[in-house]
């Protein structure tokens, strides 16, 4: 082959350089268009995993929406299978129904073939459930029976129940049944009954003061009348009356008592006195009884012993002696008090010594008592005191009394409690020393009680201080002002009566216008009822002067002019006549102008008209004139009463 000459090789070469440098610029052109394009996909890359992050996050929630709308339509489609469920169960029961509806209808088409009879059955039975409707007192009574329903409802029961009896035993048996029906209704267990207990008739008794014969004659009567008895029979009452009396313990005797009337004379009444005859015995039994019903108290005031207290007053007109047992809770009450006596009299200490220096004397030798506790007998000393207001402390002690020089009697002090010399707060000395009293300076004392063991009552103590220093005090004054207004003073200006400062002076002033207010009262009604009568015996004088003629079988007495069938009903019944000393002839008190009582006991009221008139018959008009001046005189002692 031949050889190449050099310049094809370097035109070659150079061709080969040419294309070689222009694939080299394609190559850096294509280079950065690629690096170009890197870029752009680059930045498409960058957007295209952003939106795939938003996909991602849109994909989430979307899953979840579907996921909740699966869900959904999970539970809707199991309502609706639910639903379809119900729905076939209630074709089934509206098939079960339709079934059943058409066996009632023909159980109803046989139904009403047994109405129909059951009507006619019916029709022929009303009378038959009349008659026993009559017969059963509960039919138609379906309620209750309340005692607030109405009277009617009440009244139409017992008419039932009536109709019952009178059906169960007779229309002629029905009131012997009735009484023996609520005889033991009763004595049976129902609280409904009429009839007290034994028990409770004797408390009746005891309470009401109600006597055997009131009893006897009650039970009587009432049995008469209604058949029953309201208290049990004497013969319970007299077994509880032994069982608990306590008379064996006392001596009842009757003393005569000089009273005095309210117009003045004295009189001897018969009163009652009674004596316990064992202190020691009765206390005992007392105690016993305290102890076992664990009323019985030791405490720090009576310590291990039996503590005792004499009380006595005056109230009414009768004084009273008792024994306060202390070992109790409230000694002051009716488990506390055992009386030792009364009798009808004044406290003083020759009165009491008089009636109960027994008992006194009982009470001295009281040192120790025994009593059954649990069946064991125990002995126990006696503490003894003496209680009541100062009257009857210085009666049970001798001493003089409250109106003596020394009216204390537990201190020698010295002061007047009435005259000029009377002992006033103001001007009393209380700081000043004086003795004090003890028991060896009474010689004569019913009770060997040492005085610091005698008391008056706090309560009493502080009742009688403001009783005297303060509501009788107010209660004067305040009558005082009264008075000065009623009598349209002042203060300062005197009044025509002297009115009581004090006020046992104005209530003794007061009793002293009572009396007299009271007398006049008295004269007044009566002279009232006089003058009518003496209007009356006018107005019958009129009446008899009309009468031509009077018949005497219309006149009732021996008078003249007799007035008995003429005058007002009131007057004409009293039929009080009395004889003339002088022509012994009965005539009314009336007939003869007289209607005081006065003129009544007077000897100018035993004559009559015709004897005054020289036993010449009286004319109706001198009748009427003796009548109107008694009339005029008494109308002018009724003003002068008045």
């Amino acid at each position: 082959m031949g050889r190449v000459k050099k310049h094809v090789k370097a035109n070659r070469r150079n061709s080969e350089k040419n294309s070689l440098r222009a694939k080299n610029e394609t190559l850096i052109t294509e280079e950065g268009i690629i690096r170009s394009t890197i870029s752009q996909l680059q930045e498409f890359i960058q957007s295209i995993i952003l939106v795939i992050n938003m996909l991602r996050k849109d994909i989430v929630n979307v899953s979840k929406r579907i996921a909740t709308v699966s869900l959904e339509s999970a539970i809707k489609d199991e309502k609706l299978r639910k639903l379809e469920y119900a729905i076939s169960l209630r074709r089934k029961t509206i098939m079960r129904i339709q079934k059943e509806k058409k066996n009632y209808e023909k159980m109803y088409r046989k139904n009403m073939k047994l109405i129909k009879n059951q009507e006619n059955e019916l029709k022929n039975g009303k009378a038959e459930v009349i008659k026993w409707q009559k017969r059963d007192p509960s039919f138609g009574c379906n309620a209750e029976y309340r005692p607030n329903s109405h009277t009617k409802i009440k009244r139409d029961r017992c008419e039932r129940v009536i109709f019952a009896i009178r059906n169960l035993v007779g229309s002629e048996n029905v009131d012997n049944f009735l009484q023996f029906f609520l005889q033991f209704v009763n004595d049976s267990s129902f609280k409904t009954r009429f009839q007290l207990s034994p028990d409770e008739t004797f408390f009746a008794k005891v309470r009401f003061h109600l006597t055997d014969g009131f009893l006897k004659k009650f039970h009587t009567f009432y049995h008469t009348l209604t058949g029953f008895n309201v208290f049990s029979s004497r013969w319970c009452i007299g077994h509880i009356q032994k069982k608990v009396s306590c008379i064996s313990d006392y001596t009842i005797s009757i003393q005569d008592v000089v009273k005095k009337m309210i117009l003045g004379p004295t009189t001897t009444v018969k009163r009652p006195k009674a004596l316990i005859n064992n202190i020691s015995v009765v206390l005992s039994r007392r105690l016993s009884n305290l102890s076992a019903s664990g009323r019985l108290v030791f405490d720090s005031s009576t310590g291990n012993n039996i503590c005792v207290t004499l009380g006595g007053d005056k109230g009414g007109e009768e004084a009273k002696l008792l024994l306060i047992i202390e070992n109790v809770n409230t000694p002051n009450d009716a488990n506390g008090i055992m009386l030792l006596g009364y009798y009808t009299g004044n406290d003083d200490y020759k009165s009491l010594k008089e009636n109960f220096g027994e008992v006194f004397e009982q009470f001295n030798k009281l040192t120790e008592v025994q009593y059954e506790c649990e069946g064991v007998q125990i002995t126990k000393n006696v503490q003894k005191r003496v209680a009541g207001d100062c009257k009857f402390l210085s009666s049970l002690y001798g001493h003089g009394g409250q109106s003596s020089s020394e009216p204390c009697h537990l201190c020698f002090t010295s002061y007047s409690t009435h005259g000029s010399k009377k002992a006033l707060i103001q001007s009393f000395e209380f700081d000043k020393c004086v003795g004090r009293r003890s028991l060896s300076d009474y010689r004569d004392s019913l009770v060997d009680v040492p005085l610091e063991n005698s008391a008056i009552p706090p309560m009493h103590i502080f009742q009688g201080l403001t009783q005297k220093y303060g509501i009788d005090h107010f209660l004067s004054e305040c009558n005082r002002l009264d008075y000065i207004n009623l009598q349209g003073l002042d203060e300062d200006e005197e009044a025509d009566v002297d009115f009581p400062d004090s006020l046992a002076g104005q209530k003794k002033m007061l009793k002293n216008l009572e009396n007299e207010e009271n007398h006049y009262l008295k004269r007044i009604s009566a002279s009232l009822t006089s003058r009518e009568s003496y209007y009356e015996i006018l107005e019958g004088y009129e009446k008899v002067e009309k009468q031509k003629r009077r018949k005497e079988k219309y006149k009732r007495c021996e008078s003249t002019a007799c007035l008995a069938n003429v005058l007002n009903k009131t007057l004409a019944e009293d039929d009080t006549i009395f004889r003339c000393e002088t022509c012994q002839k009965t005539l009314h008190y009336y007939c003869n102008g007289v209607v005081e009582l006065d003129e009544k006991e007077m000897n100018g009221a035993k004559e009559c008209f015709e004897c005054t008139n020289g036993g010449r018959p009286s004319s109706i008009h001198s009748r009427k004139t003796v009548v109107k001046e008694k009339l005029n005189k008494l109308e002018d002692a009724i003003e002068d009463d008045e």
